[in-house]
């Protein structure tokens, strides 16, 4: 920045520094020598001649700056003075301009003296100058000059405030409009300036822009010094905005830099400097909004300096240097490629052309090897961070202490071995980063706005330490360091969500140690507070969407609360989301978001979430370069996860992968690394794993030896060490567990101690570790026979089954295991392990998971084994209502959650109908998202918002029971129209449950004589015996069809065989208890359980026993289906399907034609006869069935049906050229919905693999809203469909031609009947079932 030019006084007022020449210029001053040579002393003409000599020198000196031509000027200015009388008017005005000639004498040789006796002869001039005297105000002006000149050199506040005085003085003696004027504001604008660096003052800094504002209002447009006025203003539009972190002072200085550029060609000398400051506003507000069209902009503002200046000018490499720099900038937030390469390009060329000892090649060599330090960590070369290293060393060697720069220069060089000291995990290095990075703050005046930065900094290196020796004072001096930064900063600072996002995950590793919510509160805080102050597109809000996501990760793995989990993902997937493709960020964002997939499949157990997270940590590192620093880390992830894999699916592949990278992760890591003891544990499951898989001696051995490696490479006290102490005791167990070797469970149970001791109380990690030591206990026992041990064990049992933080599935697991523990503890005792799995298994099946997940859980949980072992256990004490309570429980638990999405707002309408509209509204979007194969991206955000309506509601008075699992006094009412029996199998016994109605106590039937094997043998004969009649049947791998047998009369023996036998085991000893209760007719429902779901038991019974038979999915449903039956009155519209041929096709071939269908229509519309609607052959697309099914409360499907055992979603009924899949009809609201018949094969079939859960058609309609639906086993004999479609609709209208649902099970009985009458064989009418009412 330019000083004004001196102001010289002449007998013309139109010299005040406007910039216009004082006189003419006389080109021979030599030639007016030899005329005063002529002139004898004494002359009165002589001083006048000398003056004007002196003047000519000093034009010709203003053009050729030849210092002889101003030594001249000089000296006949002083010989002037000297011959010219003391009151003579002339003489204030020499020694006016003597005082400038000596000001531009100073600037040359830098001789105070020169200064000193400039300011003395302008002090003259205004002393000598007479009141009135138009050069008065020149004069001041150039009193002021000087003294600012003085200032600058000597730094005295007293010729700061003279030369303020002397500035207002000039100002105050011309009248506005003055042609001097605005030159007179603007050096009092520069002066006014400096006093504002001495003192920080905002009056001061305001008087500086009023200065220069008035300056520029003053000057003609287009006059040559307008641009410097605009370049000086946006200057101090850049000192507030550092003042006050204001972005219009901010768009101020650009605008006015912008008009800078503008007035000045590009051939002029000043062009580049005026360039390069439109260049750094632009990089200024860039860092502020992050917008890259700035960052672009500023760009070209410096190639175009760069471009401007000729090769070997001396300010090059400067130019060089904020090119460089600005592309370096781009490539932080951009990741390309080109920047990183333009950038080292200019940056070594302006290293390689700046001489030793000039005082620019430090700042030079920061930059350099800044620029090297962004390749390392993008590429990890070793290489870039020494070279980056040997730059910022050279830079703190070339600068000396006491530099204004040294303190800046010892951070960079801090930071630089910070970063080495993450690769190599050298102490020194971290050590010296210490060191340079105190060193600078305590070298830096607390005045200086850079001191900000370097606490940041400062605090992060307390920060790392901390990570690596888990010493508090460490994170203490962080969290210190931090706070003391954002102090420093007023509200709506743009530095300010940097600094927040630092104080979060500070906040967030105190949490880590120490357990404090507060913690985890203070971390929140301080990240939403980062992401609320970062505008939208700004380069670093992806970080702090990232840093959000961990600490929201980090809240729910404290409290257990899903909703904290599924805004950490959000967050997460929002930072990915932000960033473009190769993003160096992306990496590190792709690990973070695996790691929290990881976190919710522990949760939920949904296979989704494990195989999102291998996806994302397999992304981490095959887009980490090699050698990275960060690989390792990567590495590791990514075989934690193939481990978790592994586990859930013991795929040995998934195990070897796991061990692959884990060797990787510690082959790539030095000895001494912070993150080695980590890679140590995982390395040791791994090895603990395949030692349980094959039992090798030598997996034990290095699982043991990583552990303990892990153990003593973490110190005392760190965060770390409980679950190292877990993992320690889980591979001393196992080999006690393999070898039975005592002292093996001794160093278990001591290190499964030591993990419980030192975890925080309601920590979400407490649990596992209870669990562990639980079991151990309980081992113990055996051995020592101790009680005390005994105790413990269970007292630590208890812990988890009543933990309030634990994940379900650890709950589950641990209940399950404690229920296995029936040689320890007692029945009372074992089922409140039963209790405790069966209250956390609705989270445990979380409705924010798509129903395949559940399912796949439910399998893989083996609820169904756990819900008869439950019941039989319940048994032992004679606690019947517990056995059904439990067998309830267990009973179609994704249905009944269906039913509940639909029904859970008609019991609560009539007291909050606000609420039940709300409720209904979001179990209706939820019931759309669950029962896709697709499901919406917020499905797991709707089911948190139905969980936390569901809390309000139970807050409700008459409410706190809402939807949970119904008791026995409330299940009986499943009997309200007749009795129920519920059978219960279990490998070593199977019962029966009689509940005769709302009054009697239920009855409990054993079955002696229906054990596993002869299940085993009944289910295979029914089997073989449709598999002989070409029928589709059930078994555990899906359906199968076989080709002809010859022998049918095996096959009618094997179906008589297995009536028969259900009749003598099960039915008949039901019946016969309902004779003794004198119930001998009416309606009745079986609620089977595991293979009796497989098994006709409708068909056992005599033709003349006068029970019309039901089935019904659990006692619930009855319960609900009998509600909606009394609320919703529906309407007599009746709408028929039929399609007797398709052109879907199957593997085997095509589906065969169906003759009957067109006059099975025929015969159930002709029964409803006007309030019907049909849809035939090419009609029937399934849009348009779906919306007739919303307007009509009854239907009639004939058609083919399908069952997909592997995947239940995907049966369906087979229409022309589609199908109408049990997804699409799970997802159908149908509030007016009554009755269903199925006309078609395979529409009660369930899932072999999930007999409990009704995956079928039929079941699926239910689910839907139907009150009641026919449906069939197996393929049915397509001219039995009409005929009995026909009594079964003759039956629903009755005499009274008004339709009744609860005539339909009736209207089956009879045909059914009539069929058997007719003998007609078995296998056509053991299909035909009824569920519902």
């Amino acid at each position: 920045m330019a000083d004004a030019q001196s102001v010289k006084s002449n007998r013309t007022t139109e010299n005040v520094t406007d910039g216009t020449k004082r006189g003419s210029v006389i080109d021979f001053p030599e030639r007016q020598n030899e005329e005063i040579s002529n002139l004898k002393s004494g002359d009165p003409e002589l001083a006048s001649h000398l003056k004007r000599l002196s003047e000519m020198f000093n034009e010709r000196y203003e053009k050729t700056t030849n210092p002889g031509d101003l030594a001249s000027a000089i000296q006949y200015c002083t010989a002037a003075i000297s011959g010219t009388p003391a009151d003579h008017p002339s003489l204030p005005a020499m020694h006016h301009d003597l005082g400038v000639s000596l000001l531009s004498k100073y600037k040359q040789t830098n001789n105070l003296e020169d200064l000193e006796a400039s300011i003395k002869h302008s002090l003259v001039a205004i002393n000598m100058a007479p009141g009135g005297d138009t050069n008065v105000p020149g004069m001041y002006t150039q009193a002021g000059v000087s003294y600012r000149v003085r200032y600058k050199r000597i730094g005295k506040l007293n010729d700061l405030k003279a030369a303020i005085d002397y500035g207002e003085a000039a100002v105050a003696t011309v009248p506005l409009g003055h042609p001097g004027l605005p030159s007179m504001l603007f050096n009092l604008g520069e002066t006014a300036r400096d006093k504002y660096y001495n003192t920080g003052k905002r009056k001061d800094l305001d008087s500086v822009l009023k200065y220069f504002l008035a300056a520029i209002a003053g000057t003609p447009i287009g006059h040559s010094t307008l641009p410097l006025m605009h370049q000086n203003l946006g200057f101090s539009y850049s000192d507030r905005y550092r003042k006050l972190g204001d972005l219009g002072d901010l768009d101020s200085e650009i605008a006015h830099f912008e008009k800078a550029v503008s007035g000045t060609p590009n051939s002029h000398p000043n062009f580049p400097r005026v360039s390069q400051n439109l260049g750094f506003a632009y990089q200024s507000r860039f860092d502020m909004k992050g917008d890259l069209r700035d960052l672009g902009t500023a760009l070209g503002c410096f190639q175009k300096a760069v471009n401007a200046m000729p090769e070997g000018a001396p300010s090059l490499p400067l130019m060089q240097l904020n090119l460089g720099t600005t592309y370096t900038d781009r490539h932080r937030k951009t990741g390309e490629e080109n920047d990183m390469v333009a950038a080292l390009k200019y940056l070594v060329a302006a290293v390689s052309a700046t001489p030793e000892g000039h005082p620019s090649l430090s700042t030079m060599q920061r930059s350099l090897g800044e620029c090297y330090n962004d390749r390392y960590k993008k590429t990890g070369d070793i290489q870039d961070l020494e070279a980056a290293l040997k730059y910022h060393l050279a830079a703190v060697a070339g600068t000396y202490e006491g530099h204004p720069a040294f303190p800046s220069m010892q951070q960079s060089l801090g930071v630089c071995y910070n970063d080495r000291y993450k690769r190599t995990g050298n102490m020194g290095d971290l050590d010296a980063s210490l060191t340079y990075l105190k060193a600078a703050v305590a070298a830096t005046p607390v005045k200086y706005s850079n001191l900000t930065g370097m606490y940041q900094n400062l605090g992060a290196c307390y920060g790392d330490r901390y990570q690596r020796t888990g010493n508090m004072e460490d994170l203490d001096s962080a969290l210190e360091y931090f706070l003391a930064a954002v102090d420093r900063l007023a509200k709506g600072h743009p530095q300010l969500p940097g600094l927040y996002q630092s104080l979060g995950a500070c906040y967030g590793n105190k949490y880590q140690r120490l357990g404090d919510i507060q913690d985890i509160d203070a971390a929140l805080k301080y990240n939403l507070e980062a992401v609320a102050g970062t505008p939208k597109g700004h380069p670093h809000l992806p970080t702090m969407y990232q840093d959000l996501g961990l600490s929201y990760g980090q809240k729910y793995q404290r409290l257990g609360d899903l909703k904290d989990l599924e805004l950490g993902i959000k967050y997460q997937l929002a930072a990915v989301g932000e960033l473009p493709k190769g993003h160096p960020d992306l990496p590190s964002m792709h690990q973070d978001l695996g790691t929290s997939y990881d976190v919710r499949y522990k949760r939920i157990g949904d296979l989704q979430d494990l195989e999102a997270a291998l996806e994302h940590h397999l992304e981490a590192v095959i887009t980490t370069p090699t050698g990275h620093p960060s690989l390792q880390s990567r590495q590791q992830n990514l075989g934690a996860s193939h481990g978790d894999r592994y586990h859930r699916l013991k795929d040995l592949h998934d195990l070897e992968t796991s061990l692959h990278y884990f060797l990787a992760a510690v082959g790539g890591t030095p000895e001494g690394h912070p993150s080695l003891p980590t890679m140590h544990e995982g390395l040791g499951v791994c090895y603990i794993s395949r030692y349980a898989r094959t039992g090798n001696a030598q997996d034990l051995k290095a699982s043991l030896k990583y552990h303990h490696a892990a153990i003593s490479g973490t110190p005392e006290g760190h965060y770390d060490l409980p679950p190292m102490y877990l993992a320690l005791g889980v591979a001393y167990f196992e080999g006690y567990y393999v070898t039975g070797d005592v002292p093996y469970l001794q160093d278990a149970l001591k290190y499964y101690e030591m993990a419980v001791k030192e975890t925080p109380e309601n920590h979400p990690s407490l649990a596992k570790r209870q669990n562990k030591l639980a079991k151990s206990y309980a081992l113990k026992y055996e051995i020592s026979l101790n009680v005390e041990d005994l105790n413990m064990s269970y007292d630590l049992y208890k812990s988890v089954l009543h933990s309030q933080t634990a994940p379900p599935q650890q709950i589950w697991d641990t209940a399950v295991e404690f229920t296995q523990q029936t040689k320890y503890f007692t029945t009372e005792k074992i089922l409140e392990g039963y209790k405790a799995a069966f209250n956390v298994l609705p989270s445990l099946l979380w409705l924010g998971s798509p129903l395949k997940n559940r399912h796949d859980t439910l399998i893989f949980k083996d609820v169904s084994g756990v819900m008869s072992k439950a019941v039989t256990t319940a048994l032992e004490i004679g606690d019947i209502k517990l056995a059904i309570e439990f067998l309830e429980q267990g009973l179609s638990t994704t249905h009944k959650q269906a039913l509940q999405l639909k029904n859970d707002y008609l019991i609560l309408h009539s007291s909050h109908p606000d609420l039940s509209t709300k409720l209904h509204e979001v179990s209706v979007q939820l019931q759309g998202s669950s029962y896709t194969l697709n499901p919406t991206a917020n499905y797991h955000e709707l089911a948190l918002e139905r969980q936390e309506m569901i809390a309000q509601i139970r807050k409700k008075p008459g409410f706190e029971a809402f939807l949970m699992p119904l008791t026995y006094s409330k299940l009986c009412a499943a009997a309200k129209n007749g009795p129920v029996i519920m059978l219960n199998y279990a490998v070593s016994r199977t019962d029966a449950f009689i509940i005769m109605n709302l009054e009697s106590l239920p009855y409990h039937l054993p079955l002696p004589s229906v054990t596993a094997i002869n299940v085993k043998h009944h289910q295979d004969l029914l089997k073989t015996g449709l598999q002989i009649l070409q029928i589709h049947t059930r078994n555990k791998n899906g359906m199968e069809v076989q080709q002809p047998q010859p022998d049918f009369k095996l096959a009618w023996e094997s179906l008589q065989t297995v009536t028969n036998w259900l009749w003598v085991s099960i039915v008949k000893p039901a019946f016969d208890v309902l004779a003794e209760h004198n119930i001998d007719n009416g309606r009745l429902w079986w609620c089977p359980s595991g293979p009796f779901t497989y098994l006709p038991l409708h068909a056992a019974a005599p033709v003349n026993r006068r029970f019309i038979q039901s089935y019904i999915l659990t006692l619930e449903t009855l319960i609900n289906v009998n509600i909606k039956q009394e609320s919703v009155y529906g309407n007599n519209l009746l709408t028929a399907v039929g399609v007797s041929k398709t052109l879907i096709t199957t593997p085997d071939g095509t589906w065969s034609e169906i003759p009957s269908v067109e006059k099975e229509l025929e015969t159930v519309t002709k029964i409803f006869g006007n309030e019907s609607q049909q849809f035939q052959g090419p009609q029937a697309s399934s849009t348009d069935i779906v919306e007739a099914m919303k307007s009509s409360s009854w239907l009639h499907l004939a058609c083919h049906g399908e069952q997909v055992p592997r995947n239940p979603l995907q049966s369906g009924l087979i229409l022309h050229k589609e199908k109408l899949s049990l997804a699409q009809i799970l997802n159908i609201n149908l509030d007016n919905a009554k009755f269903v018949y199925l006309s078609a094969c395979e529409t009660a079939m369930g899932d072999g693999q999930l007999p409990n859960e009704a995956m079928h058609l039929t079941g699926g309609f239910i689910s839907a809203g139907f009150q009641g639906a026919i449906g069939t086993l197996w393929n049915m004999t397509d001219t039995d469909g009409p005929a009995v479609a026909e009594m079964v609709y003759q039956a629903i209208l009755g005499e009274d031609n008004f339709p009744d649902v609860m005539k339909a099970a009736e209207g089956l009985h009879l045909a059914i009947r009539n069929l058997r009458k007719a003998h007609v064989p078995r296998y056509r009418w053991m299909p035909f079932v009824h569920f519902g009412i």
